[in-house]
């Protein structure tokens, strides 16, 4: 919902966002000249209707939050549960790029985190895949919480957002279906050796 230049996007994870450049190309052009995150470009987000159903999967981790939290939030972090190269600025408007094809740094270019509670939640910015050329130009976003379960357990939720229902976006749709079940159990795997 745009109302001048405030923006408010799923669930009260962001409350501001102005509406100048962040570019698609990935972390060059999110970062101002003295070192600064840019702020958000809301219209990039794909803008799927409210009521649409996203992604919901919940993942049990056999460790305490805070260090599953910085696992995922870190750039060791996806290095260590996904042998992914990323880079990752935990900073409301800091790059959330994870790149899926390392030797390219084909991955999550472009995208940022939208917010965040230390050990509790991160919201951030996700493109599709680079076969859906139309799509992966504009933005959905994902949150994550983490909530203690017993015996040390944490359970992680994931939830992906703002898919339309046009275009090729339930095929990107159903991609993420199959993938965030993945990466949230090698997250859970690389704990098992505890």
């Amino acid at each position: 919902m745009k109302t001048g230049t405030k923006t408010t996007i799923g669930a009260g994870v962001i409350g501001f966002l102005a509406l100048t450049g962040a570019g698609v190309e990935g972390s060059k052009h999110m970062v101002g000249p003295t070192g600064e995150p840019q702020a958000l470009d809301a219209s990039m987000f794909a803008q799927g209707a409210p009521e649409a159903p996203g992604i919901d999967i919940t993942t049990p981790v056999n460790a305490p939050r805070p260090e599953v939290y910085k696992r995922f939030t870190t750039t060791q972090g996806w290095k260590t549960f996904l042998d992914a190269s990323s880079d990752i600025d935990l900073r409301i408007g800091g790059q959330w790029e994870v790149y899926f094809d390392p030797q390219a740094k084909i991955g999550s270019n472009g995208c940022q985190v939208l917010g965040y509670l230390p050990n509790e939640m991160v919201a951030f910015t996700w493109n599709a895949p680079p076969k859906f050329p139309a799509e992966r130009a504009m933005r959905t976003w994902v949150v994550v919480t983490l909530a203690d379960a017993k015996d040390g357990i944490t359970n992680v939720r994931l939830r992906h957002f703002g898919f339309p229902d046009q275009g090729n976006w339930p095929e990107v749709k159903t991609y993420f279906v199959n993938a965030w079940p993945r990466v949230l159990k090698a997250l859970a795997e690389s704990f098992q050796s505890r």
